[in-house]
């Protein structure tokens, strides 16, 4: 491991989870939250502040904002890819990946919650941040601190 990834490492408890309606809200100049979100990701851009998305962040936003059921003004597949490419170019943004005891954490928090339907994917998410060392998630859903997530509202 370089003296670099010892350092990211070391600061992961700096770095803040991102939920996916924060990106939505980003993308969707229609919502409410549309002013704070946009706040949010410049803050996040500029390196005021540190955040992580997952693959399975950056999944549901594809799912969400190419669906015209879902969002307003529906992105194309080339759009959405021009988009995530923007948001992986920041150094205040990294991805991270499911690793060995994101599994454990996972299961643990299914039995402990008892996920219905979609809710899975919040609990896969709150497994893969844990497990990534990182207690804060930046949302505007509540149910995250039942998953041992602090969460920061925009």
């Amino acid at each position: 491991m370089s003296s670099g990834e010892r350092t990211l490492m070391s600061k992961k408890s700096l770095w803040r989870g991102i939920d996916t309606n924060i990106l939505v809200y980003f993308l969707n100049e229609e919502s409410i939250y549309h002013p704070r979100a946009r706040v949010f990701i410049d803050k996040l851009q500029k390196g005021e502040i540190q955040g992580a998305i997952s693959w399975q962040n950056l999944a549901e936003l594809y799912a969400i904002v190419t669906d015209h059921k879902r969002f307003p003004k529906p992105m194309t597949a080339s759009q959405m890819v021009e988009t995530t490419k923007q948001f992986l170019e920041s150094d205040n943004i990294k991805v991270i990946l499911p690793i060995a005891n994101t599994k454990e954490v996972f299961f643990n928090l299914v039995l402990k919650i008892r996920p219905k339907a979609q809710q899975i994917h919040d609990i896969f998410l709150a497994a893969t941040l844990l497990a990534n060392g990182i207690t804060q998630i930046v949302s505007e859903d509540r149910h995250f601190p039942k998953l041992g997530l602090a969460v920061i509202k925009i």
